[in-house]
């Protein structure tokens, strides 16, 4: 696939199915262009909404020891030994357009910026058809109303994710610390 028309097809699908937050991250990056102009660098708001757009995924979380998890780099515990919370308690979904084009191909390095999204017990419970617009709606709310930094995002390893490459449903595919690494704990 040509790398310009895979950017362009993944952007264009994320405008499909997630519009209230495309449409925030443009008007977040217009109020910083109106604000501080266009010059060498972006400044670190519009990084983080580049980063966002890019490479994010939505880590939907209806309790904080899986949030905590995942900001902790505890790989044991969000992949192993809290596997079956996946679907019932937590759950990923890509939002990068760049993040669906690496996925093309993937590759067991590739990681995502995870934007953790606090969701109701509830939510897992939903259809797709019910939990997008939750998740686009708090994710909005948070991207025009919260101060944007990129130590706002946890790092994870895409292809950890139970259920997304097969080769992780052996407890032994996290010990390999080019991936699974142990994290600046003092985030």
């Amino acid at each position: 696939m040509n790398p310009s028309l895979g950017t362009a097809l993944f952007n264009g699908l994320m405008w499909f199915t997630q519009q209230r937050i495309k449409a925030a991250l443009n008007t977040r990056q217009a109020v910083q262009i109106d604000a501080l102009g266009i010059g060498p660098t972006r400044g670190g708001v519009r990084d983080t909404l580049t980063l966002f757009d890019e490479n994010a995924v939505l880590f939907a979380c209806a309790g904080p020891a899986l949030a905590d998890a995942l900001r902790g780099f505890d790989w044991r515990t969000l992949f192993v030994t809290a596997r079956a919370a996946w679907g019932t308690c937590c759950e990923a979904r890509v939002f990068g357009h760049a993040l669906l084009e690496k996925l093309v191909v993937p590759y067991k390095t590739c990681t995502e910026h995870a934007w953790i999204v606090d969701v109701p017990a509830d939510y897992f419970s939903f259809d797709d058809a019910a939990r997008r617009p939750l998740l686009d709606s708090r994710v909005t709310d948070r991207i025009l109303t919260e101060p944007l930094d990129s130590l706002a995002f946890a790092p994870l390893p895409v292809l950890g994710v139970p259920g997304w490459w097969d080769a992780n449903g052996s407890p032994g595919f996290y010990d390999d610390a080019s991936v699974f690494r142990p994290g600046r704990r003092t985030r």
